[in-house]
């Protein structure tokens, strides 16, 4: 299978979307739990080919291995999340509102120079007892796919961003997703809200470990994730 990621999806400038090509892999392989290695910066509108790699997915650029993707279990405590008016009230510190200027602004999921319709503006700020970034996301009709779930490429992307703004509050220090280990539980649906929240989990060396979750209805998770990001 081919495929060419727009410009619409980057992260850090000329490459997609850490969340975003997680989320193309893990449906390329369709299962969940889903471990996916991101190994070098996956390039923008450049056909790429998603090949069978053992008993898991990868994504190359000719002969060169991009990224990874295999089953594996997903070992995480998912906090019970804050309201819906905690998130919103989190969202209002989020860095991108308050400094001259965001790291990635035009990053496809928390980039706030992105417009409605083309970004999708997901803003963790951080709460006011501490321990974590949360904001609230209401997915979109361009998001969902044919039976009317949001696509697991924004799913996982909106798994990303908010991991980063919990470890990296101040954002003075950069930082590239490595690894994420997702699980989507139940499907989610444009129009809902859904609470984003992201927790710091552990720190080795440069290894920073940071857990996500969505939650619907009721405070039900929806979808989580553990990640690794590195301090670049």
């Amino acid at each position: 299978m081919t495929l060419t990621i727009k410009e619409q999806f980057c992260g850090p400038p000329g490459t997609g979307n850490g969340g975003y090509v997680c989320g193309l892999l893990a449906k390329s392989l369709g299962t969940w739990p889903v471990e996916i290695t991101l190994r070098k910066p996956v390039p923008l509108t450049t056909e790429l080919e998603v090949r069978k790699d053992g008993e898991g997915m990868a994504l190359f650029l000719r002969d060169e291995v991009l990224a990874t993707a295999r089953a594996a279990g997903l070992d995480l405590d998912v906090l019970e999340p804050p309201t819906r008016t905690e998130a919103r009230e989190a969202s209002k510190g989020f860095l991108g509102f308050h400094q001259l200027e965001h790291p990635y602004e035009r990053c496809f999921v928390c980039g706030p120079a992105r417009e409605a319709g083309d970004g999708m503006r997901i803003f963790a700020g951080p709460l006011k007892n501490g321990g974590g970034a949360a904001t609230v996301w209401t997915p979109e009709d361009w998001q969902a796919d044919d039976d009317g779930n949001i696509g697991t490429a924004f799913v996982l992307g909106a798994l990303d961003c908010p991991g980063y703004f919990s470890q990296f509050p101040d954002a003075n220090q950069h930082a590239l997703l490595g690894r994420m280990t997702a699980e989507i539980i139940t499907p989610l649906k444009a129009g809902e809200d859904y609470i984003v929240y992201g927790w710091p989990v552990a720190v080795e060396g440069r290894k920073h470990f940071v857990g996500t979750a969505l939650y619907g209805a009721g405070g039900v998770c929806a979808a989580r994730a553990i990640s690794i990001w590195f301090p670049v």
